[in-house]
């Protein structure tokens, strides 16, 4: 499944669960200030998401060199 399959499955599923019917202009299609709030809010959750495995790699980067470090000197 592509990216942009995935966000809009998720971005329904979020729709739905937070405005219910409201969400949806005919039933089937988000409405566009609704799909803007939830277009932001996935951004804002995997930006985080990102930025804690960058933070996680340095540390094990870090955690490795010095291991390295004390079995090489």
């Amino acid at each position: 499944m592509e990216a942009a399959q995935v966000k809009h499955i998720v971005s329904i599923k979020l729709a739905d669960a937070l405005f219910g019917d409201d969400a949806y202009t005919d039933g089937s299609f988000i409405v566009p200030s609704i799909m803007t709030f939830v277009t932001t809010v996935l951004g804002k959750v995997i930006k985080r998401q990102v930025d804690s495995i960058h933070e996680e790699a340095q540390e094990l980067e870090e955690q490795w060199l010095g291991k390295r470090r004390r079995l090489v000197g």
